[in-house]
């Protein structure tokens, strides 16, 4: 049976926007989880400011946030 060009076009349409939301809120996750990490290094004993600001270089400032 032949599919229906009209709902086979929404279908790839719907498959395309779903991928990249997920893509999206993978990439938020994982932002969201290094920020946690790297900004406990302020906390940490022996890494100052100098330190930090080698690791938004290396990382990029959106982990600092």
């Amino acid at each position: 049976m032949a599919k229906n060009p009209v709902i086979q076009q929404a279908y790839e349409r719907g498959k395309r926007e779903g991928i990249e939301i997920g893509m999206q809120m993978g990439i938020s996750k994982a932002i969201g989880f290094m920020q946690a990490r790297l900004n406990k290094l302020a906390e940490t004993p022996g890494i100052g400011p100098k330190t930090i600001e080698k690791f938004k270089e290396a990382f990029g400032e959106e982990y600092f946030k």
